[in-house]
């Protein structure tokens, strides 16, 4: 009997020790699978698709109607040689010079962005002054400060 609790008890040992090598195992594979993830597996984010919003159809709109007006311009003053001339070289630069045309639709647009800033400032403004209970929590840093706020966020929702 002595001998079977024996064999017992060294099966118990070789299990045990089993049981830790292969805990070990795992965790050295769980280290290496943070290290080299597989690309085919699909993460929870998955990339977005390109958005336009409003603001960026407004600012092709605008830069859409700066060429057009030179294009008219061209169009109306084809008879005169030097004039039609000086155009051509207008778009031609603006074309390769697209960021100035892109900065002066911004420049015109500013009203209107500022009107719509306004508004939505006006509006957030408005639901802050209609919640009464409301408690602030500030995070700042220089790294991490959305992770913080999805964790944070996640945690006050459980209810």
């Amino acid at each position: 009997m002595a001998n079977l609790n024996d064999e017992k008890n060294i099966l118990d040992k070789s299990l045990y020790r089993f049981d830790q090598e292969n805990i070990q195992h795992n965790r050295v594979i769980e280290k290496k699978n943070m290290f080299y993830e597989d690309p085919t597996e699909k993460n929870e984010q998955t990339k977005k698709p390109l958005v336009y919003t409003k603001r960026i159809k407004r600012l092709i709109v605008t830069t859409t109607i700066l060429y057009l007006i030179i294009i008219y311009f061209m169009f109306h003053y084809q008879n005169n040689e030097r004039m039609s001339w000086m155009l051509v070289t207008i778009f031609a630069g603006l074309t390769y010079f697209n960021s100035l045309v892109v900065l002066l639709a911004n420049y015109i647009n500013f009203p209107v962005e500022k009107m719509v800033y306004f508004y939505y400032k006006n509006k957030a403004q408005g639901k802050l002054k209609s919640m009464n209970n409301l408690k602030v929590v500030g995070i700042t840093g220089s790294y991490g400060k959305t992770s913080s706020k999805n964790i944070l966020s996640d945690i006050l929702n459980i209810k």
